[in-house]
This record gives structure tokens, C-alpha cells and sequence, in this order.
């Protein structure tokens, strides 16, 4: 049974407990007051509507008496549901601290384990200093960046013909505007030259921001402090010398969801269904790809699944630094099987023309939903998270006025 299905039980159980106390409560100290109270009620009412007090009588009786079950009744439901409420809140309450201190206990426990990180090699000199005359018209803003690094394959001697150039600039709070108009003037240049040397890839980071990764412990967090560092003002130094958590724990995961996972893991593989039940494909179908398309592009449903292994390879104690690392470190947690297809999402995710087929679709799908489950169940599907999981269909399926999440609606609009 997942942590969801418990707090559901738990809090259930809180409410049974809660309307038999409110009935406890009404037999004792109930009973008699809203008898007394119905009476009296019933005896106002009958001298509005006649204008003087009734005289006793079989009628007079009865309907006062009818008055006094009304009022037994009544109170009798409040006692009820005063005490289905006063349980539900109680055990939410206690759910709630109970989950807290549960994850807060996980997380010492994952920060006293700390994170399993395969051993590299460095940066190769010709590489540095291919980097850095490729990144040498940052010098002329030197004085609104706080620090370069290199990060991935290329920080740790593990390039292969494919790979990219991963670069994380930290740039000063009033320069990031700047840094960044300069950066995307870059890559257009570059583009447009139709230059055959590897890709870099810029991530560009304000001092907020990259506080945020030090205090949830992202593993960009982890890629910054065992990266290369080009230039440095202390900056860096300073953030990785500091106090932080070891492990990723709930706050990075609801963060990947929401920025990074649910969206794309909901519009990537409900289109490649649609396309698959369109063409009416098959695992038979599929064996002779002779002038088959492919149901879509594989670049957005690969890069979900790295992503999500960015987050579940650590909450499993494994900190990967290259795309070889999740490789490595998703055979060692999820067998075999599961790091072909990774190596494959892997693959295409560096090459977004790459066609996804029917088999392909399939392995994906299994891998993906397995991740995604395993990710909801450690954040435990609260309302935040359902929220979440709602806007997330509804994007997928343009209906951006049921977005419960205003600056995402708002966003959309």
C-alpha cells in the first residue's frame, strides 16, 4: 500500500472516530438540552402563530413534543458532524506532522548515506582551452558574472562524437539581462555560420536560483561543485563551502514535477497513443519500418525520461554527473532491460529528428510510467500535487480555463 492510499485510510479512520465521539457526546450531554431547546422552540413558534400563549392541551402536547424530537434530531446531527469534522482535522493534522516527520527522517537518513558518485577523470587541457576561446566574448562582461563552469561529459574527460558542451553561467543579480542578450547573440551567430564544432549548451543562473539548487539538493547543485570552474569570483566557492542537504528530498521533487515532468511526460506519450491507435500500429507491424515515419519525433519523450532520472536515481542514493552515469546507475537500480531503454532515450535525446516506433513507444511508455509512479509516490499525492497532476491533463488537452494554478493560466492565456 503507497503512502497515499495510507493517509486516505488514516484520515477516513480520524472521521469514523470523530462521529462516534460526536454520538458519545450526544447521549450524554445532548439528549436533554436539545429536547429542552426543540420544546421551547416549538412553544415560541406556536404563540406567533396564534397570537397568545396556548392553553395545554392534546394538540398543544404534541406538537411541542414533536418540537422536542426535532430538537433531538438536530442535535443529534450536529454532535454527528461536528464530530466527523473536529476527527477529520485532527487526523489530518497528525497525518500531516506525521509525513513531515517521516520525510524529515528520510532525509537524515539519505544525507547520513550521502550519494553514491562515479569517480571521473578531468578536463582535458585542449578542451579547456577550446572552451575558453569559444566563451571569450564573456570577458567583456566579466563584471556582471559571478562564475563559469563547466559541468557533464565534457567537465569529466567523458566526451564522446555526440556529445554536447554543457556551460553553467552564474551571473550577478542587475547583469543577467545582459549576460543573457549576449549568450543568445552568441548562438545565432554560431548557427548561422553553420559551424561543425560541438554544441554548447548554456544554462544561465541568477544567484536565487542557484541558491535553491544548493538548498534542495539538485543534482545541478552536485553538478556545479564537481564541475570545472573557468572563472570564479568566490561566489561559488563560498555557496559549495556552506551548509546544505545531501540528498534530493520532497521539495526538489515537487519542483521537477512541476517544471520539468508533468507537462511533457502528459502531452509526449498521449500523442504518441493517438498516433499509434491512428495508423493502427503493431509490435508485428513494426518489425519492417520500410517507409515508416515513426508515430512522432523522440527528442520530448526521451529527454522525459532522463529527467526523471534525474530524480529517481538520487531519491535511490545514486548521483549521476554525465548521461553515462544514469546509464550506469539505471542498470544497478532497475536491471538490464531498463538501461537499454535508456540508453536509447539517451541517444535520442541528444537528436530531436530521430523517429520514435511503435516498440520503441512501447518500451518508453513502460519505463516512463514506472518512473512516474515511483516519483508520485514519494511525494505522496496531496492536494498540491493533484492540483499539479489536473493542470498538467488540462494543458495536454487545451483547456487552459480549468487551470487551477493562476500564473500558469495566465501564462497560457
Amino acid at each position: 500500500m503507497n503512502a497515499a492510499a495510507k493517509t486516505r485510510q488514516a484520515i477516513a479512520a480520524g472521521r469514523r472516530k470523530g462521529a462516534v465521539l460526536g454520538v458519545l457526546v450526544f447521549l450524554v450531554a445532548g439528549m436533554g438540552p436539545g429536547f429542552s431547546l426543540g420544546c421551547y422552540a416549538a412553544l415560541i413558534l406556536l404563540s406567533h402563530l396564534s397570537g397568545h400563549a396556548d392553553a395545554p392541551g392534546f394538540l398543544t402536547g404534541s406538537l411541542v413534543a414533536a418540537g422536542g424530537m426535532v430538537g433531538v434530531v438536530c442535535a443529534g446531527s450536529a454532535s454527528i458532524l461536528g464530530g466527523w469534522i473536529a476527527g477529520d482535522l485532527c487526523a489530518s493534522a497528525a497525518e500531516f506532522i506525521r509525513r513531515a516527520l517521516h520525510f524529515r527522517a528520510e532525509q537524515r537518513e539519505r544525507d547520513g548515506k550521502g550519494m553514491t558518485v562515479l569517480s571521473h577523470g578531468r578536463m582535458s587541457g585542449d578542451t579547456e582551452a577550446e572552451i575558453r576561446s569559444r566563451l571569450s566574448y564573456l570577458q567583456a562582461f566579466r563584471h556582471s558574472l559571478h562564475s563559469i563552469v563547466v559541468v557533464g561529459s565534457a567537465a569529466h574527460g567523458a566526451r564522446d562524437s555526440g556529445s554536447d558542451i554543457d556551460i553553467v553561467v552564474i551571473c550577478k543579480k542587475k547583469g543577467f539581462d545582459s549576460v543573457q542578450n549576449a549568450v543568445c547573440e552568441q548562438e545565432m551567430d554560431e548557427a548561422s555560420s553553420g559551424r561543425q564544432d560541438p554544441v554548447i549548451e548554456y544554462t544561465l543562473l541568477d544567484p536565487s536560483q542557484t541558491q535553491k539548487l544548493f538548498k534542495t539538493a539538485s543534482p545541478f547543485a552536485y553538478a556545479l561543485r564537481r564541475g570545472e570552474v573557468l572563472e570564479d569570483d568566490g561566489y561559488l566557492e563560498n555557496l559549495t563551502g556552506g551548509r546544505h542537504p545531501r540528498a534530493p528530498g520532497r521539495r526538489y521533487v515537487l519542483t521537477a514535477l512541476y517544471e520539468n515532468i508533468i507537462v511533457p511526460y502528459y502531452g509526449s506519450f498521449h500523442a504518441l497513443e493517438k498516433n499509434a491507435k491512428k495508423n493502427h500500429c503493431s509490435r508485428e507491424c513494426c518489425i519492417e519500418r520500410a517507409g515508416c515515419e515513426g508515430l512522432a519525433k523522440g527528442g520530448i519523450p526521451a529527454r522525459v525520461i532522463m529527467r526523471m532520472l534525474y530524480v529517481t536515481l538520487p531519491l535511490n542514493g545514486r548521483m549521476p554527473l554525465t548521461k553515462g552515469d544514469v546509464i550506469a546507475f539505471a542498470a544497478q537500480v532497475y536491471g538490464e532491460e531498463s538501461a537499454e531503454t535508456v540508453r536509447k532515450a539517451a541517444r535520442m535525446a541528444r537528436n530531436d529528428k530521430a523517429p520514435v516506433y511503435f516498440t520503441d513507444y512501447q518500451q518508453f511508455k513502460r519505463l516512463a510510467g514506472a518512473l512516474y509512479r515511483e516519483i508520485l509516490g514519494f511525494a505522496c499525492i496531496d492536494k498540491a500535487v493533484r492540483r499539479m497532476l489536473c493542470d498538467g491533463a488540462s494543458m495536454v488537452q487545451g483547456k487552459s480555463r480549468q487551470l487551477k494554478d493562476a500564473n500558469l493560466r495566465k501564462c497560457v492565456q
